[in-house]
């Protein structure tokens, strides 16, 4: 959870919305290069992948969302730790 990590420059993210909805019904990452991946996330792990410029460390990222999203952060921990480990292995996201 010390680790500095940066978003691949080839991944983008799409959201899709239900029209009149605010929150997306569905928000995936996508890579372009490499196997040109795609991948569902959910909103805590689309926002930790969004905020990996390599300033924070993952585990601060992780506090931060918790805080904003207003759920347990060894919870969220947990869930979305494995998940980084994974985006990590599949080149989604780089050691900054």
């Amino acid at each position: 959870a010390a680790a500095l990590l940066t978003v691949a420059p080839d991944v983008t993210e799409a959201r899709h919305h239900v029209p009149g909805q605010e929150d997306p019904t569905v928000i995936e990452l996508r890579q372009g290069g490499g196997f040109g991946r795609s991948l569902s996330v959910d909103p805590g792990l689309a926002a930790l992948v969004g905020a990996c410029d390599g300033d924070l460390t993952v585990g601060a990222l992780v506090d931060a969302i918790a805080d904003l999203m207003d759920v347990d952060a060894a919870a969220l921990r947990a869930d979305i730790l494995p998940r980084v480990h994974e985006l990590v292995f599949t080149g989604f996201l780089r050691f900054a």
